[in-house]
């Protein structure tokens, strides 16, 4: 499977890595495992450094209008994409302009930055509003 993903509940957390190819219907699946787990509000990594396939700049902006549309449908956690190219760094940079809304996504080099960006924010609440965006912690 090109999408991998780890769900940590007590933790409300997901972490997702991508290998070799991925088709934009994969990431359809992927947005709806996430929903059938209740990891919606979840803070989230997608790491794509181990992408093989090249994202077009029309499926990036596709995928950026369905989330921007799941966001307005109910909570949703911060994202923390991780790449490892300056090709995928703009692709990445594309998605976050396009997508962003009130949730916060970032671009990382290195997944243990993304983590330490992400435990910033509170795990979001089992109930939280869908107004509130996610609250940086401390």
């Amino acid at each position: 499977m090109p999408l991998h993903s780890t769900f940590s509940h007590p933790l409300r957390l997901v972490i997702t890595v991508a290998k070799g190819d991925v088709l934009p219907r994969e990431m359809l699946d992927y947005l709806g495992r996430l929903d059938a787990s209740g990891a919606r509000p979840y803070r989230k990594i997608f790491d794509v450094t181990a992408l093989e396939m090249p994202i077009t700049s029309e499926a990036i902006r596709n995928l950026a209008s369905i989330v921007r549309a799941r966001e307005a449908e109910g909570p949703v956690g911060p994202v923390a994409i991780v790449v490892g190219t300056d090709s995928a760094y703009r692709k990445a940079q594309l998605f976050v302009r396009e997508a962003t809304m009130k949730r916060p996504i970032k671009v990382f080099r290195e997944q243990h930055q993304a983590r330490k960006w992400l435990d910033s924010f509170e795990a979001a609440p089992k109930d939280g509003n869908p107004d509130d965006p996610p609250r940086r912690s401390g």
